[in-house]
C-alpha cells in the first residue's frame, strides 16, 4: 500500500513537480490510476508531451506503474502516484526561496482565504496577511510531518488525507505554546480574521 505522506527534500525533484503540466498530472492521479493516453485526453495535449512528463515524474519518483491494460491487444502502462500527498521539507521551502511561497503554496492559501470569507470571516486583504498564513500552513505541514517521519508503517497504512490533517491540527495546538515561531504566526492570523456580526 503506498504511504499517505513522502516528504520531498530534494529541490530538483520539488522543481520537476511543479512545474504546471506535471503538476496537473499529479492532481489527476491523485483521483485516479490512469494511462498515458488518458491523462493526454483530460488535459487535452498530445501523447508524446504527456510521455515525456509522467517519464520525468516517474524517474523522481512521483508516479509509478500501478498497472497494466490492454487496448487492441497492445500494452499500455497504468500510472499512479508514490503517496497520495507530497509534503515539502522546511529546508526545501527555504532553500527554494519566497519566490516558491509565492508561486506554489500561495495560491492555495488564497482559496482558503476565500473559504473563511464566504463563511462570513472578515479578512485581511493586505498581500503580507496572504504570505504570513501560507508560512503558518507551512510551518504546520512541517510539525506534522516531523511527527509522521516516526510512525511505524503499520500505522501510516490507516492514515487517510483528512486523519492527516487532523493530525497537522493537533501538532499546531500541541506545539503552539512551546514554538515561538508558530505562536508568532497564529497571533498574526487571529489579527486578521474577524466574526462578521
Amino acid at each position: 500500500m503506498k504511504p499517505v505522506v513522502k516528504i520531498i527534500d530534494d529541490i530538483d525533484i520539488i522543481k520537476v513537480a511543479i512545474e504546471e503540466n506535471r503538476k496537473q498530472i499529479l492532481i489527476l492521479l491523485n483521483k485516479k490510476d490512469m494511462t498515458v493516453s488518458e491523462l493526454a485526453d483530460e488535459m487535452r495535449k498530445d501523447i508524446s508531451t504527456i510521455y515525456r512528463h509522467v517519464h520525468k515524474l516517474e524517474g523522481n519518483g512521483l508516479v509509478e506503474q500501478a498497472g497494466e491494460r490492454r487496448v487492441h491487444h497492445i500494452p499500455e502502462k497504468i500510472y499512479g502516484r508514490t503517496a497520495r500527498l507530497f509534503l515539502y521539507s522546511s529546508d526545501a521551502v527555504k532553500r527554494m526561496g519566497a519566490g516558491f511561497i509565492e508561486a506554489h503554496a500561495l495560491p492555495s492559501s488564497l482559496v482558503l482565504l476565500d473559504i473563511l470569507r464566504a463563511m462570513g470571516y472578515e479578512i485581511d486583504g493586505s498581500p503580507e496577511f496572504a504570505v504570513d498564513f501560507t508560512k503558518m500552513l507551512l510551518r504546520f505541514n512541517v510539525l506534522a510531518t516531523q511527527e509522521l517521519q516516526g510512525v511505524s508503517s503499520e500505522t501510516e497504512k490507516g492514515i487517510s488525507i483528512s486523519t492527516y490533517m487532523l493530525v497537522m491540527l493537533i501538532m499546531a495546538v500541541i506545539n503552539l505554546d512551546a514554538d515561538p515561531e508558530l505562536k508568532e504566526m497564529a497571533g498574526k492570523f487571529l489579527k486578521g480574521v474577524k466574526a462578521v456580526e
